[in-house]
């Protein structure tokens, strides 16, 4: 029998002795958190707007894509006042806005009273407060 160079062998031995690379169990991990998100979306587990904002894809101030139940939820409510020092007066909440996709808030009419297509972000309909 013919013995195999040396050179051979010790490359046999160090293949052996190498532990796996990152490729070789990188499916074994990523494969199972995919699809526990997946489940995690579709049972309602997490929220997917939720999600978004936490990895900073969706802002704080943005539509998170649900519609506004009442003008509080668009971040201005319905009839507030505030101060205007430069006309000197107080001013009030009159409309909001809200993604042209969403119906107008309980609080305000139930038709818009036009569509803004130049706020970015739209378009928006402009909803008159009650």
């Amino acid at each position: 029998m013919v013995k195999p160079i040396k050179k051979e062998a010790d490359k046999k031995e160090t293949q052996d002795n190498q532990k796996p690379g990152f490729w070789s169990i990188a499916p074994y991990i990523i494969i199972p958190i995919l699809f526990g998100l997946i489940i995690a979306f579709q049972t309602g587990l997490l929220d997917i707007d939720e999600f978004k904002q936490a990895i900073g894809l969706l802002k704080n101030n943005d539509f998170p894509g649900k519609c506004a139940v009442n003008s509080c939820d668009t971040g201005v409510c319905c009839h507030d006042t505030t101060y205007d020092p430069s006309i000197g007066t107080n001013v009030s909440v009159f409309a909001v806005i809200v993604p042209a996709s969403c119906p107008c808030p309980k609080d305000t009419k139930s038709e818009p009273v036009g569509i803004d297509n130049l706020a970015p972000g739209g378009p928006y309909n402009i909803c008159e407060c009650i």
